[in-house]
């Protein structure tokens, strides 16, 4: 029997089936077994009450969860994977797509709004080579996109694309954000790029000025199909170096794929019709689309034959109105050959699950702008008194040059006869040099990088 005040032993064994009340501090039926060092749980115990109390409740830094330990906050790690933001923006207010120090653009606002919001560490802000940024496809100043791509290593965390689009204006929207292999390349893997441009019927009206503005012209049919067959010239491959500026053309980044353009019916807006014109193609060289679209409307204003584009392929060097920026945006990237392979372990990149949400974007962001900036801007007019300006030689518009390769001048293997002055040929030649071969033979070889609309 043990007394109240007994301290229990270890191995100090109890006597069986002994009647031990809760009253007089006994317990009932204890078997022959050894009794254990009740101080050393209590030990346990306690040591494991300082650790909870260690640990206070969850909180969030930045986004990220952070648990503190003992006063001191640590930073659970989100796991980062590269994804494939699908997102729109209206140009208006900014100087491009792509970074430029000391000027507001796309790329730099989103990309602040993704960190902000936790998708891009702090150690990686500002640093778009840290986290793999890629686009798809470049805009210049004042170009709109529906659906532009840009892939990077974003740190996973739930409802990301909704924190972002909090932190982003209204003018520039994210749509999507998918899963995509590492060594994915948004730009390289592209089949090509959709891009609409909306021009007021206006334009096509060859009688239409800034001092005569009441016409009868109407864009019906008949206008439209012969919009269509002047625009048509330009499918294939053919050589844009006329539609882009410091490109000759024995340049090979010159030549461009054109798959498809299409024209839509004329709708209108505060009063004033549009039509969009919508072109598909490889990829496009610097203002190669608003080039199409001024030397189309040129065409038309000034009562010339369809033809004239086809001569705009060759040489020399001619001049080509350029369209304003204002109807210019970019649809879409399309990843069609991508899809195809059996081997892409994600879902398709495509765009159906979010096709209401960019023709409601379109409808009440990208459209609205153009039309509005029309009315108080009157940049198509302006446009257009420019053009009328200018005086074009359709003549040279339309001439052709054959360029040929320059030609190496290959040595005979005569004896060399000296000439008056005691040289001989191929001492003249290495004392006065060819210099319109070597500037030829320069621009020939030299590459102008690519950039697109």
């Amino acid at each position: 029997k043990m007394s109240n005040n007994t301290t229990p032993v270890v191995g100090e064994k109890r006597p069986a089936e002994e009647d031990i009340s809760n009253n007089d501090n006994k317990r009932t039926k204890i078997s022959d077994t050894t009794v254990e060092p009740t101080f050393i749980e209590e030990d346990k115990q306690i040591e494991n009450d300082k650790q909870v109390d260690a640990i206070s409740t969850t909180q969030t830094d930045n986004g990220n969860t952070v648990e503190v330990h003992g006063g001191s906050p640590k930073k659970r790690e989100f796991t980062k994977k590269k994804v494939m933001l699908v997102f729109g923006y209206n140009g208006k207010k900014y100087k491009g797509l792509q970074r430029n120090p000391g000027v507001v653009t796309i790329s730099e606002t989103l990309e602040a709004a993704i960190a902000d919001a936790g998708g891009i560490s702090d150690d990686n802000r500002g640093s778009f080579t840290k986290v793999g940024w890629q686009t798809a496809a470049r805009t210049d100043k004042g170009v709109s996109a529906l659906a532009n791509i840009v892939t990077f290593k974003l740190v996973q965390k739930p409802n990301v694309m909704e924190e972002i689009n909090n932190l982003l204006p209204s003018d520039i929207r994210v749509f999507e954000i998918k899963r995509v292999s590492k060594s994915f390349n948004p730009r390289k893997r592209a089949t090509g790029r959709y891009y609409s441009y909306v021009l007021p019927t206006f334009c096509l009206d060859p009688n239409f000025n800034s001092e005569n503005q009441e016409t009868s012209y109407v864009f019906d049919e008949w206008e439209k199909d012969k919009l269509e067959q002047i625009l048509a010239q330009y499918l294939g491959t053919n050589n844009f170096h006329n539609f882009s500026p410091n490109t000759s053309y024995k340049d090979r980044n010159a030549k461009r794929f054109i798959m498809s353009i299409t024209c839509s019916d004329p709708f209108s807006y505060k009063g004033i019709e549009f039509v969009k014109i919508t072109l598909f193609g490889q990829s496009f060289i610097l203002h190669q689309i608003r080039k199409m679209i001024g030397t189309a409307v040129a065409v038309i204003r000034n009562n010339q034959s369809k033809h004239v584009i086809n001569c705009m392929f060759e040489a020399p060097k001619k001049p080509t109105p350029m369209a304003p920026s204002l109807g210019l945006y970019l649809r879409k990237v399309s990843f069609d050959h991508f899809n195809s392979y059996s081997e892409n372990p994600h879902p398709p990149l495509d765009y159906t699950k979010i096709e209401d949400r960019l023709t409601y974007f379109e409808e009440n962001e990208v459209i609205p702008h153009i039309g509005e900036t029309e009315n108080t801007d009157h940049t198509f007019k302006l446009f257009l008194d420019q053009l009328d300006e200018k005086e074009f030689d359709w003549e040279y518009m339309k001439s052709t040059v054959i360029v040929e390769e320059p030609k190496k001048v290959v040595p005979k293997e005569e004896e060399p006869q000296d000439n008056e002055n005691g040289q001989t040929e191929s001492d003249q030649n290495q004392a006065a040099p060819n210099n319109e071969i070597q500037e030829e033979s320069l621009t020939h070889t030299m590459d102008i990088e690519k950039t697109d609309e």
